[in-house]
């Protein structure tokens, strides 16, 4: 799932600017001789939300994905793939990356993360055999049980 979204941002990228997509950034050694492992780019930046392209931020803010996909893990049966909830997330900041308005005084991390977690959601809701209302009426029942 990593793998499509990866593709779709490399070919969505080189459809719109005609430039390769390069996943990270990486900064020369200070010193001759000496060997630096290739470093991610703070999610802070150089160029503010504002301006930048839409793989940009989807590129700046990917390490907002991991944790709200834990999150969802820790409430989920061990039959959910986790990957599967990273590929949902992945594909909601891309979604997000395309319709953020900055004229609307949200800040791009809020945003994403709002996107990330309904992307998530929605992917759950997909795949759930029992709808939503069905799963309510079970929760009431077993709730009236317990008390």
């Amino acid at each position: 799932m990593q793998v499509a979204v990866w593709l779709f941002l490399c070919l969505s990228a080189t459809a719109n600017s005609r430039k390769f997509f390069q996943p990270f950034h990486t900064f020369k050694p200070k010193q001759e001789g000496r060997v630096s492992k290739p470093k991610r780019q703070p999610i802070s930046g150089e160029m503010p939300a504002a301006r930048a392209s839409p793989e940009e931020l989807a590129e700046r803010y990917l390490s907002l994905v991991i944790p709200i996909a834990r999150s969802f893990q820790k409430r989920l049966p061990s039959s959910v793939d986790f990957d599967d909830l990273v590929g949902a997330g992945n594909l909601g900041l891309v979604e997000a990356a395309r319709r953020f308005n900055p004229a609307q005084g949200a800040s791009f991390g809020a945003f994403a993360q709002h996107r990330i977690r309904g992307a998530i959601t929605d992917s759950l809701r997909r795949i759930d055999p029992v709808s939503r209302c069905l799963r309510s009426q079970q929760k009431g029942q077993s709730e009236r049980r317990q008390n």
